[in-house]
């Protein structure tokens, strides 16, 4: 009897951690799929939402724009700072929209610069159409990230002027340094 237990405790762990392979090799499926395919890229691209987030913080801070006095109690603490031209805009509680909708952009268009021409089922012209795509997004995020957060252009000053970081990788942890206006505009010519 002790030989057929000790025999079972040793051969049952073994035939259920033999069956786990096929739960743990299984492709996963929506949020957390890994992108393999050329549809999957196609369909990061056409992410509206994340992709085409253009910021807004400084449409705000406009001379055009009016707000009664009776809508301006109603309006957020962030749209009133920027209304009224506090140096404060956010308090330190509060994030930064326009900037983590713009580099989610950035970060997502780097995504499909790094994989799309080596993902599966995809036509070289689906390959290069959503290349070509993901260049234009990011160019338009850095574009809109420069104007906001960065300083007027001076083309004497071009090469001191630090504007905003230049993230070219879909590196999460990656260098956060400031780069210089001359480097944005060198980089939107050779793409």
């Amino acid at each position: 009897m002790k030989f057929l237990k000790s025999k079972l405790y040793i051969f049952l762990p073994l035939l259920l951690l033999n069956s786990c392979r096929d739960y743990v090799e299984v492709e996963q499926v929506g949020n957390n799929r890994i992108l393999k395919y050329t549809s999957d890229y196609r369909a990061l691209a056409n992410n509206y939402n994340d992709m085409t987030s253009s910021g807004g913080i400084y449409l705000i801070a406009n001379d055009d724009v009016e707000f009664p006095t009776t809508y301006q109690t109603g309006v957020t603490t962030i749209w009133g700072n920027s209304y009224t031209w506090q140096d404060r805009i956010y308090d330190p509680s509060q994030g930064d929209s326009d900037w983590t909708g713009l580099y989610k952009a950035v970060y997502y268009s780097n995504v499909i610069l790094d994989g799309v021409m080596g993902s599966e089922k995809g036509t070289d012209a689906e390959k290069k159409e959503i290349t070509a795509e993901a260049y234009v997004h990011r160019a338009f995020a850095y574009l809109q990230l420069v104007n906001t957060y960065g300083p007027q252009f001076d083309p004497t000053s071009a090469n001191s002027e630090k504007a905003v970081p230049l993230l070219l990788k879909p590196e999460l942890f990656s260098s956060l340094e400031r780069n210089k206006l001359d480097k944005f505009t060198i980089r939107l010519y050779q793409i």
